[in-house]
């Protein structure tokens, strides 16, 4: 219809009338009508998500030799307010039960983590996949305290020498999904459909290593090493995604065929790190 003229009548109708969605294209008066896309209601989002964490330690051989076991949990789910069907909608109203973290910087106490729970390189987890029929086809990962459990255990020693006394904690972590994502089917080249990907992401062992070289010099050494589970093995051979792609097209301007590369692999990763910090 044409566009309302204004009028204070008008006008009071217009103020007077119900303000919501369920209006769209609704009769205000004899007059006048609301346009099919006057109002969007808006979104009303619960978080749920919880989180802990809990650890305790036995000294053995005060001060050189102490034992400590370690747990945690933070719950997890789908994107938020993303409709996995179609990539121009979302949900308007849902519960989000995942755990969100703020300006996290977690990694352990008494057992820490090295590989998976911390610094900039961490291990991206599969948050949600889209399903085959989406323009877009690459999987949301993770890399945040969210979606995971994890236990593990930890040895903290001492070792007294002529010169120097040497800091070692040697740690053995175990990490788990809490919500479970679906499994890629490489014959098919696609998600599947039914199977899901187990939840047992892998097992993490590293070792931390410091000691007093001179005055206000110290050495550390941090060492890990990360063996995937079989749920990497399950969602092996994804393609790439968005930021990747944009890399490698910078370096071959002739393209690359996204089909044919693995967002992630399960081979056992591992690192090193080694330095001296100094005061002054």
């Amino acid at each position: 219809g044409k566009k309302a003229v204004y009028t204070p009548d008008n006008q009071k109708f217009v103020d007077t009338s119900t303000q919501a969605a369920t209006q769209n294209g609704k009769d205000i008066s004899a007059n006048l009508r609301n346009s099919k896309a006057r109002f969007r209601d808006p979104y009303c989002n619960k978080y749920r998500g919880i989180m802990f964490v809990a650890d305790a330690a036995y000294t053995i051989a005060r001060p050189q030799i102490k034992v400590a076991i370690a747990g945690g949990y933070a719950s997890g789910d789908e994107n938020p307010n993303k409709d996995l069907e179609d990539p121009n909608d979302s949900n308007v109203d849902g519960d989000f039960s995942g755990f969100i973290g703020l300006q996290e910087i977690y990694t352990g106490k008494r057992v820490r983590s090295g590989f998976l729970l911390s610094g900039a390189g961490r291990i991206p987890r599969v948050l949600s996949f889209p399903t085959n029929d989406l323009n877009d086809q690459f999987v949301s990962t993770v890399s945040r305290f969210t979606n995971i459990i994890y236990t593990g255990g930890a040895l903290w020693m001492k070792l007294n020498s002529p010169q120097r006394t040497w800091d070692i904690n040697t740690n053995l972590l175990l990490y788990w999904q809490d919500n479970r994502t679906r499994s890629f089917d490489r014959a098919a080249g696609q998600t599947s459909g039914v199977k899901y990907a187990s939840r047992f992401l892998g097992i993490e062992q590293n070792v931390f290593i410091e000691a007093l070289m001179f005055q206000d010099t110290k050495f550390f050494m941090t060492a890990g090493v990360f063996v995937p589970g079989t749920h990497y093995e399950d969602i092996k051979g994804r393609p790439l995604n968005r930021e990747q792609q944009r890399f490698l097209d910078s370096l071959d301007q002739s393209g690359i065929n996204v089909n044919r590369v693995p967002i992630l692999g399960a081979d056992t990763a591992w690192f090193i790190n080694t330095g001296l910090t100094t005061r002054f």
